[in-house]
């Protein structure tokens, strides 16, 4: 692979990601924490798996995890299980947006 190449690059910045995600990616979850979908009406009864939610903890950092378990757009998503963030904020990792936990 040549120096600088966009896949070289594109490389040793997962590479990067990784390294600095590994003490969440090792630790265990955090117990009961799950995501709850918010939609009108059931919009995807019987056909929508919703949101999966993953919370791990390393000293006082949390990484919190969604993923959009099928391909239906949600329209909220609330977090359950976070009483331990009671007025911290949180901050998307690729985005600008903050949400405050209130209510755990």
């Amino acid at each position: 692979m040549p120096q600088g190449s966009p896949f070289r690059e594109s490389l040793l910045a997962v590479t990067r990601e990784l390294a600095a995600l590994q003490p969440f990616l090792i630790a265990d979850d955090v117990p009961k924490v799950h995501a709850v979908c918010l939609e009108a009406n059931d919009r995807f009864e019987g056909q929508s798996r919703g949101i999966r939610c993953l919370a791990k903890r390393v000293g006082r950092e949390w990484l919190v995890m969604l993923v959009n378990a099928d391909a239906h757009t949600h329209l909220g998503v609330e977090i359950e299980g976070l009483g331990g963030l009671n007025g911290r904020s949180l901050s998307q990792l690729y985005g600008d947006e903050l949400a405050v936990v209130r209510r755990g």
